[in-house]
């Protein structure tokens, strides 16, 4: 399943735990140079493309953040991240969900 329908599925599962009025989620995915493959250059571009999504969401008023998936690639390591301004534990649930075929 690719990542566009895999964000409609979680954001449409996010519908069900709260009021669509109220709650705001965002998926974010960033990248970050990856000079070598080294343990600690791997750990410093997630890293900074953690920083970066952060940084996003913030400006978007979103203040919680889930590490949803982290890829290394043959020169870089993309991040994407789930912000929202509810409660981890829905967004959770809503992955967890998805994960397993909607089966719990």
């Amino acid at each position: 399943m690719g990542t566009l329908n895999r964000l409609i599925l979680i954001l449409l599962l996010l519908s069900s735990f709260a009021d669509a009025a109220q709650a705001r989620v965002a998926s974010i995915e960033t990248t970050a140079v990856l000079r070598d493959y080294s343990p600690e250059s791997v750990a410093i571009a997630f890293r900074e493309a953690v920083e970066v999504a952060v940084r996003g969401a913030t400006a978007m008023g979103l203040p919680r953040i889930l590490v949803y998936e982290a890829r290394v690639m043959t020169d870089m390591v993309a991040v994407q991240v789930l912000a929202t301004d509810e409660d981890l534990a829905d967004v959770e649930s809503a992955v967890d969900l998805h994960s397993t075929g909607g089966v719990r």
